[in-house]
């Protein structure tokens, strides 16, 4: 960009430069993906025959596939819990309460603002700072990709699956080890680093002072959490909270007519976490049902009759999660609002960050 002289008048900032715009034209494309998506997936769909086909879902399948549902997001509460109980946990209440208005806010706002919703309530209801709290959120995020690594590879020995699929398998594989090892760096060199980030932020002033104070926060977090017990029992409940989703997967599958075994809903689950790995629509919508669609394809279900699982599955588990997740919204503290505003402010933050340092 032209430096500026001085007395120059400022000029306007080029329409593509200008955040606004830019966020704007990536939420076209996102919501252009998911169309495209759901194009594909309902592309010669038969919805007579598909609203016929739901009078023979299996309601015994069914509402334990939604108990199984619920029970995920508690089991994931009790793990956030395990991850912050050096810094100072909240009660497995406000925990689970937390996720569900993360959920309800995924389901809303495209890009996945939830992970940082859930955050900023936690912070909010505790003393804890909002990178700390961040951090016990990536610390989240990698043992379910340890756990997804290792569920993958025992799963590829029992059922079949393409090299495409293996290959993403891989590259999660590596994305894992990337990530524990830049874990043991911090645990290692953390303090080396915290001491020169208190340094170097004590010379700094304004934005990048703030910066850095963020980066300081986030590592003390990752240092008190990596060293403490508490996080093999993290480690623990994240394969009892992956059982409790192949589990979903597997009774919907059943109460669908889709009589596979255990295998392959676990593989069925896997590549949805793969196809909707990126932040994307609100609620996933368009990746979710592609994934589902192109998993269950690979076992031999025709388009129509995935298309049709990947909507129920989808509406089925959505509602509730809907439901819970407004109520925990109406009964905390804090409105929608005030979270958007607040993901808008740090959005600014960071984005005001990265213009100041090119």
């Amino acid at each position: 960009m032209k430096k500026r002289v001085k007395g120059e008048v400022d000029q306007p900032v080029p329409i593509v430069e200008h955040p606004g715009i830019r966020r704007a034209l990536l939420h076209v494309l996102i919501y252009a993906a998911a169309a495209a998506s759901l194009a594909w997936v309902l592309y010669d769909f038969q919805w007579g025959d598909f609203l016929e086909n739901l009078k023979f879902l299996d309601w015994r399948w069914v509402v334990p596939a939604i108990a199984l549902d619920i029970l995920s997001y508690v089991v994931q509460a009790a793990r956030w819990n395990y991850v912050l109980k050096p810094l100072g946990a909240p009660s497995l209440f406000r925990s689970t309460q937390a996720i569900y208005v993360g959920l309800f806010t995924n389901e809303i706002l495209p890009l996945r603002s939830g992970e940082f919703a859930r955050a900023y309530l936690v912070s909010h209801w505790t003393q804890l700072g909002y990178s700390v709290v961040l951090s016990s959120v990536a610390i989240e995020r990698l043992l379910d990709g340890i756990w997804l690594a290792i569920a993958f590879a025992v799963t590829a020995s029992q059922v079949p699956l393409p090299p495409l699929i293996r290959d993403g398998a891989k590259v999660l594989g590596l994305v894992v080890v990337a990530s524990t090892t830049l874990l043991i760096a911090v645990l290692a060199e953390g303090l080396k680093v915290t001491h020169a980030l208190e340094r170097t932020r004590a010379g700094g002033h304004g934005i990048m002072s703030r910066i850095l104070h963020f980066i300081d926060r986030l590592f003390e977090g990752l240092q008190a959490i990596g060293h403490s017990a508490s996080l093999y029992c993290a480690a623990g409940t994240s394969v009892l909270l992956l059982l409790v989703q192949i589990l979903t997967v597997w009774t919907m599958m059943r109460g669908f007519g889709l009589d596979y075994s255990f295998w392959v809903a676990a593989a069925v689950l896997f590549i949805l976490h793969l196809g909707t790995a990126i932040p994307n629509a609100p609620a996933n919508i368009g990746s979710y049902q592609v994934s589902c669609v192109a998993a269950l394809m690979l076992f031999g279900v025709d388009k129509a009759t995935a298309a049709g699982f990947s909507l129920v599955m989808f509406a089925i588990l959505t509602v509730p999660l809907l439901i819970l997740g407004l109520l925990a919204l109406l009964f905390s503290d804090i409105s929608l609002q005030d979270i958007r505003r607040q993901l808008h402010h740090k959005l600014a933050f960071h984005h005001l960050a990265s213009h100041r340092g090119r």
